[in-house]
């Protein structure tokens, strides 16, 4: 559902017979699909205790990139204490958080910061709703996927004076300091141009930063 791609409905449901088939004779066999429009289950696991120190910040999206650049740096200023991911496979038992596989804010929640690291078409919704909620937002890239999604966010943000903060990888945390170097013996007026290769390994076929929601590769990768 999140992707942007309809779901091939014969090939849904020869799936679902051929794994009928495979679970002949058990209980499985028995099962009925449920229609394709029907709305999916959103769970909540509470956790077990709340309490916390710094600001109270909620995560969107259990990820790679949140799991290794967010949650260890904002641990040294807030606590982060519920986790919004759509797949329960990633919830992870260990951390004292409420775990939520809404993929949207519930109405009761207004953390002092918002952390928005899931599917990036969900970015700029996201931080738009929580900077009307008046919590100030960290995003990771890309900040939008469309013009009118990054409108929205900025109408947001001026409305109800929110701060967001655009968060970028720190790939080129090297050739950023040499930049900065070059600037500075060079002068302000002097131009400097500078450009990186990048390689990367193929995606399968269905891989998230090619569904038709997250626009493009070029703007999922795009810093």
């Amino acid at each position: 559902p999140e992707s942007g791609r309809g779901l091939e409905e014969e090939v849904v449901e020869r799936a679902f017979e051929q794994a009928k088939g495979v679970f002949a004779g058990t209980a499985w066999s028995g099962a009925e699909r449920f229609g394709v429009d029907d709305a999916p289950v959103r769970e909540r696991a509470a956790a077990s205790s709340t309490s916390g120190e710094g600001w109270s910040a909620t995560l969107f999206g259990y990820g790679h990139y949140a799991r290794t650049c967010v949650l260890p740096v904002v641990r040294e200023w807030a606590t982060v204490s519920c986790i919004h991911e759509v797949d329960p496979a990633l919830h992870d038992a260990s951390l004292d958080v409420t775990w939520d596989t809404s993929p949207h804010w519930r109405e009761h929640e207004t953390p002092d910061v918002a952390l928005i690291a899931g599917y990036h078409h969900t970015h700029a919704p996201l931080a738009a709703s929580a900077a009307r909620r008046g919590c100030a937002v960290v995003v990771e890239k890309p900040v939008a996927t469309t013009h009118e999604e990054l409108d929205a966010l900025l109408d947001a943000a001026r409305a109800h004076g929110t701060p967001v903060f655009a968060a970028f990888q720190k790939r080129y945390a090297q050739e950023t300091e040499w930049l900065r170097e070059d600037l500075a013996l060079s002068g302000a007026d002097t131009p400097c141009d500078y450009a990186c290769i990048i390689h990367e390994i193929a995606l399968p076929e269905r891989h998230w930063y090619l569904w038709p929601a997250s626009g493009s590769r070029l703007l999922s990768n795009g810093c």
